[in-house]
């Protein structure tokens, strides 16, 4: 993949294992490139509490790749200051265990800078235990980043880059909440739109479709992906990236490495990104009535029961978090739905989180007209509110 400075580079890696959450953390990096690689498969990795486990740190099946030699790959990791001490330490306890030869990979990888990586599993190699030695560094884990751009994304989100152009799906969402007064669950998007949930599901798994994902508000499309593969398919979740602009999306299609993009701007290059094996979500709010609706997802309004189950078990604390005057609706424009700006406070005696009937995140709008965008929150519609407003619940 074309270099972008933004993301993270070995020197970031090498300062961030210095750091006491990378210990934690590391491990996870690695199951995420191990699972995001080319014909990698029955990964067992250890991370945060579980690494203090006995045992390998992870182990995994390799059919040979640009990183990863064909072979059992038996793995473990350091952050520690001095990583050739810690290899060292890690190869003579896992040696000893080996009654003569193995053809298992031995593969220690660190985030450190450590100059002498390709030396020492060189040397190691000689002994003759393991059918082959692999050490990874910051320099040549950055490499292997740039292979597998979800990753690479991933990472940069974790150590707070200024990514541009592209975010992971998980990132995105993570921004929407953060922008509400409560946090919303994933599910709460899901609720009532089970039968568009396979559907999607099903036409993913049809590499040939682009399936379009249609709602009111293109947000809430792109809210329905993440909680659909949030629940049903992690794996898939872990390789979805939300692209913005067509330089980022022509560097992303190009890669090996599948991946589900889903694109917010307009005449995104789909067939360069499906002959490179890559899958795409095009959520829309208007669709062309000559399309196959085969290959489009309409999203119906959210259930109002299962909304409002799924904020229930979200266990929100409503009395706190919800505007003491939630259920006045406000002016809004063209096909966007709007309500005024409400501040945190007490539910009206006598409502019940069952009759909650719209949930919206939007843009407000200052007293001279003029959009103020730092200003999000949660606003929501009573039942008796005008026919007029759409509203993303039944």
């Amino acid at each position: 993949m074309e270099s972008n400075p933004l993301l993270v580079s070995w020197g970031d890696l090498d300062r961030w294992a210095a750091t006491e959450e990378s210990k934690g953390t590391f491990p996870e990096l690695m199951r995420r490139l191990l699972a995001q690689t080319p014909g990698v498969t029955n990964i067992n990795i250890r991370a945060r509490e579980g690494t203090a486990a006995p045992g390998w740190d992870g182990t995994a099946t390799s059919a040979g790749s640009a990183f990863l030699p064909e072979g059992e790959l038996r793995c473990e990791f350091g952050t520690n200051q001095d990583p050739k001490r810690k290899a060292n330490e890690d190869y003579e306890k896992r040696a000893q265990e080996v009654a003569g030869t193995t053809e298992e990979v031995y593969l220690f990888a660190t985030p450190r800078n450590w100059a002498g990586a390709a030396e020492w599993a060189k040397e190691r190699q000689k002994d003759g235990v393991f059918a082959s030695v692999e050490a990874f560094d910051a320099h040549r884990l950055e490499g292997w980043l740039q292979s597998v751009p979800a990753v690479h994304y991933w990472i940069s989100e974790r150590l707070e880059k200024p990514t541009s152009g592209a975010q992971t799906l998980t990132a995105w969402w993570e921004r929407l909440r953060r922008n509400c007064t409560i946090e919303v669950p994933p599910g709460f998007h899901t609720a009532g739109r089970h039968e568009e949930a396979d559907k999607l599901l099903d036409l993913l798994a049809t590499k040939d479709k682009v399936p379009s994902v249609q709602a009111a508000w293109r947000d809430d499309a792109l809210a329905f992906c993440h909680a659909l593969l949030y629940d049903r398919d992690p794996a898939a979740l872990d390789r979805a990236l939300v692209v913005s602009d067509a330089q980022r999306w022509y560097q992303l299609a190009i890669q090996p490495s599948s991946l589900i993009l889903i694109p917010l701007f307009d005449d995104p290059d789909i067939g360069l990104a499906q002959d490179n094996g890559h899958s795409v979500i095009h959520p829309v709010v208007e669709v062309n009535d000559t399309r196959d609706d085969k290959d489009i997802v309409r999203l119906p309004k959210i259930d109002r029961w299962g909304g409002a189950t799924s904020l229930t078990e979200a266990e929100l604390d409503f009395r706190r978090r919800i505007s003491s005057r939630p259920w006045l609706a406000g002016a809004c424009a063209a096909s966007t739905v709007g309500f005024h700006a409400t501040r945190a406070g007490n539910i009206p005696s006598g409502r019940r989180i069952e009759t909650l009937f719209a949930y919206w995140p939007h843009w407000s709008w200052s007293a001279r007209g003029k959009p103020n965008t730092r200003v999000i929150s949660i606003r929501f519609l009573d039942s008796s509110a005008s026919t007029g407003t759409r509203s993303m619940l039944g």
